[in-house]
């Protein structure tokens, strides 16, 4: 849902299954060999840039979790200062069990996940920091 547009401006399909507590790492197909290396799946071209919402569908459509808010474009990014879409990793925090399920709600990063500087890839494929 690219710059508060209401309609998917992509879809990807993922491969595989995700069991309950496990994490999914998407990765563009030209990032960092760290990143690739930790990647459950790559795919080409771009596809976010820190304004676009980002939905997780089973394939009967049912929503998962949102990154995001479709239909709403905030500008540059969601959230502020460490926690924010754009130029930052992201980690949802520990206590987070389920996802964001509507993705036409407001969005605000920091109510579930923690920021950290671009390019950090220490905690990625863990659900939760530490």
């Amino acid at each position: 849902y690219f710059n508060g547009a209401s309609a998917a401006g992509r879809s990807i399909d993922l491969s595989g299954s995700l069991a309950p507590g496990k994490t999914f790492v998407l990765a563009n197909g030209v990032a960092d060999p760290a990143l690739l290396a930790l990647a459950s799946q790559r795919v080409e071209g771009s596809w976010f840039n820190g304004n676009d919402a980002v939905l997780l569908r089973r394939r009967s459509g049912e929503i998962l979790d949102s990154l995001g808010q479709v239909g709403f474009n905030p500008g540059t990014t969601w959230g502020s200062g460490d926690v924010q879409t754009l130029d930052r990793s992201l980690v949802r925090k520990a206590d987070i069990r389920d996802g964001d399920s509507d993705p036409s709600d407001a969005f605000d990063p920091a109510a579930q996940w923690l920021g950290y500087p671009r390019d950090t890839f220490a905690n990625l494929g863990q659900h939760g920091a530490g």
